[in-house]
C-alpha cells in the first residue's frame, strides 16, 4: 500500500493572522534565546571602514543563525494535516459532513461565510436546506458527525484497502 507523501511548501501564509502570530512569537522567542540583538550591537560597536578582519565572519554567523531561526519558526507556525488519514469514501464522508456542519454553525452564529459555498458543500454532503436549521441543531449534527468520524478514523487504513480492492 502506497504511503501518502506530504507536499513540500511554505507553512507561513501572511494572510492567516494566527499563523503570522505564531511565526512572530516563535521568532522573537528564539532571537532572544540566541541573544541576536546583543550580538548585533556588539558588531555595531566594532564597525568601521574598512571593516576589521573579525567583522565578516561574525556577521555571517549572525546571518546563518537568523536564517535557521526563520526556517524553524516557519515550520512551527501552521500544521499540515494532509496525508494523516488514509483516504476511503466512508471515512471522508463523515469528515466532509463534520466540516460542513461546523461551517453551518459558524454562519448561523453570525460569522462571514459565503452562502453559495455552504450550499454547494451541503449539497455534496447530502444536507438539505442547511441554513434553515438552528445553532443547536447544527451543534448536535456536528457532534454526531464528529463522533462517527473519530470512531472510523483509526480503521481508515483497512477501509482504504477495502475501497481499493473493491474498485
Amino acid at each position: 500500500l502506497l504511503k501518502i507523501v506530504r507536499p513540500s511548501g511554505r507553512k507561513l501564509q501572511c494572510d492567516k493572522p494566527d499563523a503570522l502570530q505564531k511565526y512572530h512569537s516563535s521568532m522573537i522567542r528564539q532571537l532572544k534565546g540566541h541573544k541576536i540583538e546583543k550580538k548585533i550591537h556588539g558588531l555595531t560597536d566594532i564597525a568601521s571602514y574598512p571593516p576589521p578582519q573579525a567583522f565578516p565572519p561574525l556577521q555571517n554567523q549572525i546571518d546563518r543563525v537568523k536564517k535557521d531561526i526563520m526556517i524553524s519558526a516557519e515550520s512551527k507556525c501552521r500544521k499540515w494535516l494532509m496525508g494523516t488519514i488514509d483516504y476511503s469514501p466512508e471515512v471522508f464522508q463523515w469528515k466532509y459532513k463534520r466540516d460542513c456542519w461546523k461551517l453551518i454553525k459558524k454562519k448561523l452564529q453570525g460569522y462571514s461565510i459565503c452562502s453559495r459555498y455552504l450550499r454547494r458543500m451541503a449539497e455534496h454532503c447530502g444536507i438539505v436546506k442547511p441554513l434553515n436549521s438552528t445553532v443547536s441543531e447544527a451543534e448536535n449534527a456536528y457532534n454526531i458527525c464528529n463522533q462517527n468520524f473519530t470512531t472510523m478514523k483509526p480503521k481508515a487504513a483497512s477501509y482504504r484497502r477495502k475501497h481499493l480492492r473493491d474498485r
